[in-house]
């Protein structure tokens, strides 16, 4: 997973501002600086990081053109965060969400092999007596640098043999079904509660234990056949639904 850097270190390629851009971000998001907070001013984020104005002016910059930070006139600059809104009657993915509202995508794949489903996900699945052989993918996914969902994922292996870990690090797992395999995601049914995170679970997002997240199952389906089985924690901080109820 990725880790949590508390300084900047020159030697490496990205800038320094990107660097402090996405340190003062995972105070956001981790909850060290709450939503409303006042944020150290200039002067004293150059001190903390011993960085230049100029530095610090465009890390502050990217992070107020996203929404997590607002400059008040004559009070200074209070954390804001924006969370991500999806309306729940269409058909989406994390990367393509992520990407239209101008966050910066990323996933890291914990754990990928091929197993023996159990019963219970041959069942969801729908696999008969046939092969009941699954790929098990757990991702860890991100948004500019920050943890926000971590999903356990099973997909019939009989539908995209050979699929492999290096292509999930770099490509949407629906993009890779319809581009590598023919296979397109038509429909997804979604089920939304609220659960308080374990400790493991907590590490991976970078948050709390027992802070309470939005756990999704998905059932996503090419016409009638089930090609996916997901199901997820994702940070409900950063992510909502929406939905639109129209009187009959």
């Amino acid at each position: 997973m990725h880790s949590r850097r508390t300084e900047l270190d020159s030697s490496l390629e990205s800038s320094l501002y990107s660097q402090l851009k996405d340190i003062l971000l995972n105070k956001i998001l981790s909850g060290e600086w709450s939503n409303g907070e006042k944020i150290p001013n200039e002067y004293e984020l150059c001190k903390m990081y011993n960085v230049s104005r100029i530095t610090v002016r465009q890390a502050l910059a990217e992070l107020t053109k996203k929404g997590y930070l607002v400059r008040k006139q004559g009070s200074g600059t209070y954390v804001s965060i924006p969370k991500i809104e999806h309306n729940l009657t269409s058909f989406y993915s994390f990367t393509e969400e992520f990407r239209k509202r101008g966050f910066s995508p990323s996933t890291k794949v914990l754990e990928f092999h091929m197993q023996i489903a159990r019963k219970e996900i041959a069942r969801k699945l729908g696999l008969g007596e046939g092969s009941k052989e699954v790929y098990y993918i757990k991702r860890l996914r991100f948004a500019d640098n920050t943890p926000v969902a971590l999903e356990s994922t099973y997909i019939p292996a009989a539908l995209f043999r050979n699929l492999n870990e290096e292509d999930l690090e770099v490509k949407a797992l629906y993009d890779i079904m319809r581009e590598q395999y023919g296979v397109v995601p038509s429909t997804a049914e979604e089920s939304i509660s609220a659960v308080n995170l374990g400790e493991k679970e907590a590490i991976y997002l970078g948050v709390d234990k027992g802070v309470a997240v939005l756990q999704v199952e998905r059932f996503t389906y090419n016409l009638e056949t089930c090609i996916e089985y997901t199901i997820g924690f994702i940070r409900s901080d950063v992510f909502s639904f929406h939905v639109k109820l129209d009187r009959p």
